[in-house]
């Protein structure tokens, strides 16, 4: 199962307004990996079946010189986004506290989807696992958002019309 993994505990409806702090998962370079922090929530089927995940597209803000890149004053939140491919032997290779499933949230109307509420602390990524940054990666985010709404209001269109 793959998903993306963006939303989080506090909110991300802000994330890509300047001073927003609707994403705060955060992604550092350390040679040749990432290594994520942060939090996310109602990521759909992001646990797979089994708890352990199978592919992530988890959305981060990068960190660079030990401050968010997107947080400085004239900088377009968008170049600070980075979406990382985390998969389940990505996960299996670092600590077992590095990816936690803390809950799994009641999603009602939904028995065959998990959104759980998930923890990262200090998972190592290869830096070969980067899907896309900056702004092709908040357009990459935006489109997939798009997309499903549409989808979603097509579908309850035609359910309440024909």
């Amino acid at each position: 199962m793959a998903s993306l993994v963006h939303s989080e505990p506090g909110g991300t409806a802000n994330w890509l307004e300047v001073g927003g702090k609707g994403l705060q998962t955060t992604a550092r370079r350390e040679g040749e990996e990432w290594v994520v922090n942060g939090e996310k929530l109602w990521t759909t089927n992001s646990g797979g079946w089994d708890g352990k995940g199978d592919i992530e597209r988890v959305v981060c803000r990068k960190v660079v010189d030990g401050q968010i890149n997107g947080d400085a004053p004239g900088v377009n939140p968008a170049a600070s986004i980075i979406v990382l491919c985390i998969t389940r032997e990505i996960i299996a290779a670092n600590p077992k506290d590095a990816y936690t499933i803390l809950d799994e949230p009641e999603l009602m109307g939904h028995p065959a989807t998990t959104g759980p509420h998930s923890r990262f602390t200090n998972l190592r990524v290869p830096a070969s696992n980067v899907l896309a940054e900056g702004q092709a990666a908040a357009a990459l985010i935006e489109q997939s958002f798009t997309a499903s709404a549409a989808e979603r209001l097509l579908r309850e269109h035609y359910a309440r019309n024909f």
